[in-house]
């Protein structure tokens, strides 16, 4: 199953299933719908309510919640017939993965860590509304404290000068606490400094990383700049990833961080079960 673990809300927020049916168009299984958080968090920033499932924890509508033994995380998406391009979505999604067409949709909160008063927010209970919890540190020191934490993704603005570079001690650290590291692919297509800056710190981090343990997700402005799980394959090339690593970045570490979510929001180590 291919994954896309960072897609801003906004999309979906301003173009509603258009978002859904794009993702699905490209070929892509699981979604995550991404709420950026700087600052302070507050009951505003509780995921949006066109993504937030009920108390009980179970989606509104016909969504059906992904269950694991101690609890469930995100849910499916049955995609209606509309017609012209998009049944051909629907036959992609039924052939690819026995779910009827539905794609599994998650929530992600990434909290700005920008300094050491900024820890306090990876205490808050509302990370515990989001599926999967990642973290954007501003220095090496603040990314070590963050791992003490319970989250699930590392992610590093690569599209710009990082003040630090990810060792391999560190790379081992997270691996052992099931975290993963982000490749956010988006600024590869841009012109100038964030394509050479993302790129050239895509590599500095594969080198350290050895490869593995990595997420390749798009973060897009647009729906126009998403790829398709294949050509972000190819893609991956540039960072110096040989093609099972790139595709271990779309399918498999993913589906790892999924299962690390499960796993934290159950308190118990069972793997999610697609539906």
């Amino acid at each position: 199953m291919f994954h896309d673990l960072s897609v801003p809300a906004s999309l979906h927020e301003r173009h509603g299933d258009g978002a859904l049916w794009e993702v699905a168009r490209l070929g892509y299984d699981v979604v995550a719908f991404e709420t950026t958080v700087a600052g302070k968090l507050g009951p505003e920033h509780l995921p949006p309510p066109h993504l937030r499932r009920s108390a009980d924890g179970s989606p509104g509508g016909d969504a059906a919640p992904v269950h694991t033994r101690g609890g469930s995380v995100g849910h499916y998406v049955q995609l209606p017939d509309a017609g012209g391009g998009h049944d051909t979505a629907i036959l992609r999604l039924e052939r690819r993965q026995p779910t009827g067409g539905k794609l599994l949709q998650l929530t992600r909160v990434t909290v700005e860590v920008r300094e050491t008063a900024d820890l306090t927010n990876l205490a808050s209970p509302i990370l515990a509304q989001y599926d999967i919890v990642a973290v954007r540190p501003a220095t090496e020191k603040l990314m070590q404290q963050c791992m003490q934490f319970d989250i699930d993704i590392l992610s590093l603005d690569l599209s710009a000068r990082l003040p630090f570079f990810v060792k391999r001690p560190q790379s081992h650290v997270a691996a052992e606490k099931g975290v993963a590291f982000e490749i956010a692919y988006y600024g590869a297509l841009c012109d100038g400094a964030p394509r050479r800056f993302l790129i050239s710190n895509a590599v500095a981090l594969v080198r350290a990383l050895r490869g593995r343990n990595i997420v390749l997700t798009s973060a897009a402005a647009s729906l126009l700049h998403l790829r398709g799980p294949y050509d972000v394959i190819n893609l991956a090339l540039l960072f110096n990833l040989d093609l099972q690593q790139a595709r271990d970045a779309v399918v498999g570490t993913p589906a790892a961080v999924v299962q690390h979510a499960c796993a934290r929001r159950a308190h118990k180590g069972f793997a999610y079960i697609a539906q």
